[in-house]
């Protein structure tokens, strides 16, 4: 997991061959404004979601892990606290919906938080089990999905 500010996001374009692209779209500074939905980038190797969304109560959500996809979460409006477990302790599968959508959901509890405020962004890896949308009335964020390709710096 990667934490950190938006006008520290060039630092990390090395790590994958899409996140400078990806970067590229978080730095537009028109998405507070853009419209809630799917944002094509570069087919499905790499989109952009916006939207907002209700938060929740921990003992209302699940953790979840993704295998084909990095997960890069944007705080635009609000805040959001999203847990955080290594993958590798998750051990109770709740719903495994890997084949058709790319989601694991796990009964374990994330074992860290952090609360993402506007400007703030969250990498999540295929190791990285992850519990988002927690906490108390609505954020309205953008959460880009990147392809993890073989050879990448990035674990699969």
């Amino acid at each position: 997991m990667i934490l950190d500010t938006l006008s520290q996001a060039p630092r990390y374009a090395a790590l994958h061959p899409l996140f400078a692209q990806a970067i590229d779209f978080l730095m537009r500074g028109d998405l507070a404004s853009l419209a809630p939905g799917k944002y094509p980038i570069d087919g499905d190797n790499l989109w952009a979601t916006i939207s907002e969304e209700s938060l929740r109560r921990r003992e209302d959500s699940l953790v979840e892990a993704h295998d084909r996809y990095i997960d890069i979460h944007l705080c635009l409006r609000g805040e959001e606290t999203i847990g955080w477990r290594a993958r590798s302790t998750c051990r109770e599968v709740a719903e495994d919906r890997l084949a058709e959508q790319d989601i694991i959901f796990y009964q374990e509890p994330a074992t860290q938080f952090i609360t993402l405020h506007p400007g703030e962004f969250a990498v999540f890896f295929p190791d990285d089990g992850h519990q988002p949308l927690l906490g108390e009335g609505t954020v309205r964020k953008c959460i880009l999905k990147i392809k993890v390709f073989p050879n990448s710096l990035c674990p699969l």
